[in-house]
């Protein structure tokens, strides 16, 4: 186990009373034993405490933190906390309190970066489940299918998309990175695009699914925020902060933009990124002058007919 490379798991939790033991038996049974588990319990007022402390009188591997006063209330800031503890590691593993591990997920995600030297990032498809009884869980061959990726250009087309339960995460690549603790949804999609869009990312995806995702009502900002607008101003707020970063990319074209212009002109109560697109247009974000104005001339024009004119500026923008 000591030439293993080490797993640094970050688990947080909040009133997963109920829950976090499936969760915390499914990391037990990984078939990888060189990793450790972070638990950041968002000050929780169920007895999920009493349920953990036992795990981690169990087993060493398990490190149980309240989270911090300095820390806001949200899954951002309980994640930030758990990569600020760490002191040093290989790969990073982001989890939540209420899903499930393959047995065999660290072990074969932790194979794609001896196959690939210089890898960044592992991803694969994932299977959701309302209880454990759903799940049919299979030993997967150890030479499974995989394949290099342009992860920039997939994750924000929606081609592959997954969450922060996915990917294992060359620890170098990402440990300056932190979650925007001001968004309570789409935090995970604005920090990877940021992240991809700004590094030379290598990126493979497995062919099989290694993570079971429960789907409920209740997730962990539900249960902090119940009913309200917060998903779309996250959204929004989320959108402008990565095509301000993005847009400065080289790998950004005309593809990338149709996405940012689409959310712009569906957005109705926010017009501040559609007038950050505009603005940029008039100041060149294409090479192509005739380019810049052709979309600045025909955004007015979605009114009239949004379809048609929408599909249109799809195709000027990947002319």
């Amino acid at each position: 186990m000591r030439n293993q490379p080490l797993i640094t798991i970050i688990l947080t939790t909040f009133n997963r009373a109920h829950l976090i033991e499936e969760t915390l038996n499914s990391i037990i049974f990984q078939t990888y034993f060189n990793w450790r588990c972070f638990i950041i319990d968002d000050n929780s007022t169920d007895n999920t405490s009493v349920i953990v402390e036992q795990y981690v009188k169990n087993d060493t591997r398990f490190h149980f933190f309240i989270k911090e006063k300095r820390y806001p209330k949200g899954l951002s800031a309980s994640r930030n906390m758990g990569m600020d503890l760490i002191d040093d590691t290989d790969f990073i593993q982001f989890f939540d309190d209420d899903d499930i591990m393959h047995p065999q997920k660290l072990e074969l995600q932790v194979l794609e970066f001896k196959k690939h030297k210089s890898l960044d990032i592992t991803i694969f498809p994932t299977t959701n489940f309302k209880i454990l009884n759903d799940i049919e869980i299979k030993e997967v061959d150890k030479k499974v299918d995989s394949v290099l990726i342009n992860i920039a250009e997939d994750f924000i087309l929606g081609r592959r998309l997954f969450t922060a339960q996915v990917p294992l995460i060359r620890y170098n690549y990402i440990k300056e990175a932190r979650f925007d603790q001001t968004l309570f949804y789409a935090e995970e999609w604005e920090v990877f695009n940021k992240l991809f869009f700004s590094k030379n990312t290598i990126a493979s995806f497995i062919n099989v699914s290694l993570f079971f995702h429960r789907k409920h009502d209740l997730s962990i900002t539900s249960n902090f925020f119940g009913k309200s607008n917060i998903r779309d101003v996250s959204n929004n707020q989320a959108f402008l902060s990565v095509y301000n970063v993005i847009k400065q990319s080289s790998r950004f074209n005309g593809k990338v933009f149709c996405r940012f212009i689409t959310f712009a002109l569906n957005c109705k109560d926010n017009k501040l990124l559609l007038n950050t697109i505009k603005k940029d247009l008039k100041n060149k974000l294409f090479p192509s002058k005739i380019k810049n104005q052709l979309l600045l001339f025909m955004i007015p024009l979605v009114s009239l007919n949004k379809k048609n004119v929408t599909r249109l500026i799809h195709r000027i923008a990947r002319w």
